[in-house]
């Protein structure tokens, strides 16, 4: 362990960061905050090892060509005979997970300002071919100031592609995802739903406790609206589902209250003037880490 850490930090301070520290274990490497010497800037750095590589030079593909403030900017990426590491954007906060974790719940507000926000996001991958496959509360970050990012895009692939079978969370992943299914944008609408249905009753999806998260999910007071859309993104029937992320969006912005703000064209959505920042909705609940 201490001959990995010392080897990871020796070969940082050749790319010019130093002080590694570890933040966490991800499915395709570890997590460290690293500092660049030039600017002061701090970074996270993702760090994979045998059989993380390939899966994580594609995420590093990936993310240097995403230009969307959902997602963790690229700063720089290498491949060793021994590491490879991916330097991205390093967010300052909490987990959806987390927070759900010490609240219980959020309230239909909340749900749909995040729900909103991640939907246009996701439809900024999908306009691009690319299917995220792993909506997830701990792949969430909550800025202080209320704007959010999702993180960990290894599980990403390009829409036709072969990809591996078991990818994403149990619980949150469509089913289809871990019977050997050919991805869709579909995969990503399921996995919404099941967030959107988290915040709202506090339960989080697993395989194993289905039939508690149902009774959870009955006794959650919101609007009829609001049901009928987080119980369309999670049926499984395509003929009464809801499948396409452009229509989840609209559905969204017709029962949000800022929905005026949020103005749809044939582009992409476009969101008025701090439409996310008018009102910082965490207060105290997002440390910094």
């Amino acid at each position: 362990m201490w001959e990995q850490y010392w080897y990871l930090q020796n070969n940082l301070m050749k790319k010019g960061f130093e002080n590694p520290v570890f933040l966490g274990q991800g499915a395709f490497g570890r997590v460290y905050r690293v500092r660049e010497r030039a600017t002061g800037r701090l970074y996270a750095c993702k760090v994979g090892q045998e059989g993380q590589k390939e899966q994580l030079g594609r995420e590093a593909e990936l993310l240097e060509k995403l230009r969307h403030p959902l997602f963790p900017g690229y700063k720089a990426f290498w491949k060793e005979e021994a590491v490879s590491c991916l330097i991205i954007e390093y967010v300052a906060g909490c987990s959806l997970e987390n927070l759900l974790l010490r609240r219980g719940r959020l309230s239909e507000r909340q749900t749909i300002r995040i729900s909103v926000e991640l939907a246009e996001g996701i439809l900024y991958l999908h306009k691009r071919g690319i299917i995220y496959r792993d909506v997830n509360a701990r792949n969430i970050l909550l800025r202080q100031d209320g704007r959010i990012k999702l993180v960990d895009l290894g599980c990403a692939c390009i829409k036709g592609e072969k990809c591996g079978v078991r990818a994403g969370t149990p619980g949150f992943a469509a089913p289809g995802q871990f019977t050997g299914e050919r991805p869709d944008f579909g995969n990503d609408v399921y996995a919404l739903g099941r967030v959107m249905q988290y915040m709202l009753s506090g339960r989080k999806p697993c395989a194993e406790c289905e039939e508690q998260l149902r009774n959870a999910w009955k006794k959650v007071r919101c609007r009829r609206e609001v049901r009928r859309i987080v119980e369309g993104c999670i049926r499984e029937n395509r003929d009464t589902g809801i499948y396409d992320m452009y229509g989840l969006l609209r559905l969204l912005g017709e029962i949000s209250p800022e929905g005026r703000k949020i103005r749809f064209h044939k582009t992409g959505i476009k969101f008025a003037n701090n439409y996310f920042q008018d009102k910082n909705i965490w207060k105290s609940d997002c440390n910094k880490l």
